[in-house]
């Protein structure tokens, strides 16, 4: 495989790389959305939980 072509390679696997990351994390913001509906939490304390959970 050339360098021209490995580098290609790489930058397609990075791209889908970053693809899945962005599903993922949709997904992920999906649920804790549904998660916050069926306990009835409120926005004031989702703002809470997301501040923790960046920490």
């Amino acid at each position: 495989m050339s360098k021209n072509n490995a580098r290609n390679a790489f930058t397609k696997l990075q791209s889908e790389i970053e693809q899945i990351q962005r599903h993922a994390k949709f997904c992920e913001d999906q649920i804790n959305i549904k998660v916050y509906e069926l306990y009835g939490i409120e926005q004031p304390e989702i703002d809470i939980i997301d501040a923790n959970a960046t920490k």
